[in-house]
């Protein structure tokens, strides 16, 4: 109990702000920042299961996420060997394929709304192959027929 301004007992509240010492997140593998709302973010994140992820709600499956990554001995998907990186060339190669097959400004289009999490990484190729579609290369710049 705390005494105010007019001499009266006013009841003092404790315990509502988390008390913890500075730099503890260093002894952490992965720290969660939690919002009103029960949306979680890490603020830090070892294991790189969770880095530039879109906040979510923590569940059972994210315990069971955390759980396995601990029992295959905290490798940290963030830091592929050298079969993952080929893997990734190859696909990243497919991938510029597959762009440049498409024939018409439909498959194109169609393609790029597919892959949200890969248009701004191929922006160029994509931009590329549309000029490509709307510049038939059986024509010439002053539209004549190249034969």
């Amino acid at each position: 109990m705390l005494t105010d301004k007019n001499g009266k007992m006013v009841p003092e509240k404790v315990g509502l702000k988390g008390v913890q010492r500075d730099g503890l997140e260093y002894d952490f593998t992965i720290v969660f920042d939690v919002n009103i709302k029960h949306q979680a973010s890490a603020s830090k994140d070892r294991t790189g299961m969770f880095v530039d992820k879109p906040e979510f709600t923590i569940t059972s499956a994210t315990g069971k996420q955390i759980l396995e990554w601990c029992l295959e001995g905290g490798r940290s998907s963030h830091t592929p060997d050298v079969f993952s990186l080929t893997e990734e060339f190859e696909k990243n190669l497919q991938f510029l394929d597959v762009i440049q097959a498409c024939k018409n400004m439909d498959e194109l289009i169609k393609l790029f709304n597919a892959n949200p999490s890969l248009q701004q990484i191929y922006r160029e190729e994509f931009i590329a192959q549309k000029n490509a579609i709307r510049q038939p290369s059986n024509f010439r710049q002053n539209g004549t027929t190249a034969h």
